[in-house]
């Protein structure tokens, strides 16, 4: 994702660190809240939950950051997990100094010295949106079969302009 290549610069001196975000039109989505993780200490996981219907994108600032995934197959029988190291960016961005999370997909971080992340959201902070347990998850992306204990709250929207049925799209980057 070469759009963001230019959309962090830390700059560090006898004063401190500053970490500079730049045009942040350059980002796949309507910027609509940021955090900055920090002082977690070493070892520490955080995250372990999905959202439904917000994208991410992490960069970190400081340390290292490991961010584990877990999303629907393509073909939408299993879960697939994967794994990528965030550290600060050097001179230019390359694609393993961010990542981008798309909604329903589960993530865990876990920081590593004296780490600092960003996390850039297309929504606003909406604690009905997050997906924070593993089995709840599954259910979201379709692979329990829901039950009276693990059905999520959510209404089915069956009405359609376009009378066509078939599998769902997975999600896309906006």
């Amino acid at each position: 994702m070469s759009c963001c290549k230019n959309l962090l610069k830390i700059i560090e001196d006898d004063r401190g660190t500053t970490t500079c975000f730049n045009d942040l039109t350059d980002i796949p989505f309507k910027v609509h809240r940021l955090l900055h993780i920090d002082n977690v200490p070493n070892g520490t996981t955080r995250g372990e939950h999905a959202h439904k219907n917000c994208t991410q994108l992490l960069a970190c600032t400081k340390g290292k950051v490991t961010v584990t995934t877990t999303e629907l197959s393509e073909d939408k029988t299993s879960l697939v997990e994967k794994t990528q190291t965030l550290t600060p960016p050097g001179a230019t961005w390359t694609d393993t100094d961010f990542l981008v999370i798309p909604p329903l997909t589960w993530s865990k971080q876990t920081y590593e010295d004296d780490a600092s992340l960003a996390v850039i959201c297309s929504r606003k902070y909406d604690e009905d949106s997050y997906i924070r347990d593993y089995e709840d998850f599954k259910n979201q992306v379709g692979l329990l079969k829901p039950t009276e204990e693990t059905a999520p709250d959510i209404q089915e929207d069956n009405s359609s302009d376009d009378e066509q049925s078939g599998p769902a799209e997975k999600s896309k980057w906006f």
